[in-house]
């Protein structure tokens, strides 16, 4: 049996304020938002 590495890609937070949750991991983790779709907010990978 061969080991095959776990890959995260994705990764989805409910919040009643994604804005403010996307710019607390934002700047937690350095990576900047490059996008914004309705209720959606996504950091740089």
């Amino acid at each position: 049996m061969t080991k095959v590495p776990l890959q995260i890609n994705a990764i989805i937070i409910d919040a009643a304020d994604p804005e403010r949750l996307a710019t607390f991991w934002s700047e937690l983790l350095g990576r900047p938002i490059v996008d914004r779709s309705g209720p959606y907010v996504w950091l740089r990978r």
